[in-house]
């Protein structure tokens, strides 16, 4: 929007030397963009949103999931949330009781043992088999199926990779130096003496105006509603379209319609500009 040129200059408008208003002068500042977002350090951007990194050996998995990377040797990965075990293996028919066999286990075990070693047997239901070897464990009598490294679910056939969680995440977005925020955007920050409201820079009341009266200054909140109902019945009286502030063009145009048509309104622009 660019500044105001005062559009009633020429107007011949009698005044009086200083009714308690003036106009604010304004100035565009352009549209505002979306903040960047600047994650901290040990941070990541996901969707607008910073994360904690992954540890070591671990990847993202969308926003909020940090899973194993990879799987141990001798696992195949699947691509996706698993490690295929490698092959399991039988441990035969065992050595069941038979005839000449105590009603113990002892002769069952003692012929396994003389096949294996001593301490490599075991007991499952009335049946002694072979222990498994070291890194596999039984499935039922007769599996031997591979164990699953520390922390991964065993899923039968494969191995689920590790999983945690890493937040909700924070918003962290952050204007430039040079710019400010103004109802989640970013602006440039306006000069000297000026505030910022969404796209416009709004000159700061005097102090001897101090009230914010939207595009007017006044001396207090009186003349501020008095001037505002002015205003308003003045543009209602010469037909105009009344904008409600939104644009400082619009209610400079309403101000300027009222008084080509002779309207009365006794204070606006008594002291032109702030």
């Amino acid at each position: 929007m660019p500044s105001i040129t005062k559009p009633y200059a020429n107007l011949s408008v009698p005044l009086p030397n200083d009714t308690g208003i003036c106009l604010r002068n304004s100035s565009g500042r352009g549209a505002g963009t979306i903040p960047p977002v600047v994650c901290k350090d040990g941070e990541e951007e996901y969707a607008g949103l910073c994360y904690p990194k992954c540890r070591d050996g671990f990847e993202a998995v969308g926003c909020c999931l940090c899973r194993q990377k990879g799987c141990p040797p001798g696992f195949t990965d699947d691509g996706v949330a698993t490690c295929i075990k490698p092959q399991a293996y039988g441990r035969g028919v065992g050595y069941p009781w038979k005839f000449g066999d105590k009603t113990s286990k002892d002769g069952m075990m003692k012929r396994c043992e003389a096949d294996y070693g001593f301490g490599h047997c075991e007991e499952y239901g009335l049946v002694v088999y072979p222990k498994c070897k070291p890194g596999y464990h039984n499935v039922g009598c007769c599996i031997c199926s591979p164990d699953c490294p520390n922390g991964m679910s065993d899923l039968g056939i494969s191995c689920g990779k590790q999983t945690y969680g890493r937040g909700t995440g924070a918003i962290r977005d952050q204007c430039p130096d040079n710019e400010e925020e103004d109802a989640f955007l970013c602006y440039k920050k306006c000069p000297g003496n000026f505030h910022g409201v969404g796209p416009v820079c709004w000159q700061n009341c005097p102090s001897n105006k101090p009230i914010n009266c939207g595009v007017m200054c006044t001396v207090d909140e009186l003349t501020c509603y008095n001037e505002t109902a002015s205003i308003v019945k003045a543009a209602i009286e010469v037909g105009g379209d009344l904008f409600v502030g939104i644009a400082t063009s619009d209610v400079i145009l309403i101000i300027q319609a009222a008084i080509e048509a002779n309207a009365t309104i006794t204070n606006v622009l008594a002291n032109d500009f702030c």
